[in-house]
């Protein structure tokens, strides 16, 4: 089913974040806070941040709700636990992921030593 219907347009939905963000006490700001202020649903928001005329505005509302998360960390400020909680929520990561891909050799299988002597000189490279 095509979504179409819309209850903001980029004006009106720009009005409402003026709003919200003059009116709500930094530390409350969330995204479900803000769609709850906009009269949308959290899906609507995550749909409207793809289209033309949302999309820098929705991203906008992202940054400065995070901003003030990560300096509510960098200060000490609220429930750190929480605040990491909200900061993962929404994108970011405490840790990185390394994929390792490598070839077998013709028989579909290769030693340990095999595989660490290869990589050692892989990275060599």
């Amino acid at each position: 089913m095509a979504w179409t219907v819309r209850k903001h347009t980029p004006d009106t939905f720009e009005k409402v974040a003026r709003k919200y963000f003059r009116e709500t006490p930094e530390q409350e700001w969330t995204i479900p806070g803000f769609c709850i202020s906009a009269g949308i649903t959290t899906r609507t928001f995550q749909r409207y941040a793809h289209m033309d005329g949302y999309e820098d505005l929705c991203q906008y509302i992202k940054d400065l709700i995070n901003d003030k998360r990560e300096k509510m960390l960098e200060r000490g400020e609220g429930n750190c636990n929480g605040i990491i909680f909200l900061l993962k929520a929404t994108g970011y990561q405490d840790k990185q992921q390394i994929e390792v891909k490598h070839d077998l050799n013709a028989s579909g299988s290769m030693t340990i030593e095999e595989y660490i002597r290869n990589a050692a000189e892989e990275m060599k490279a």
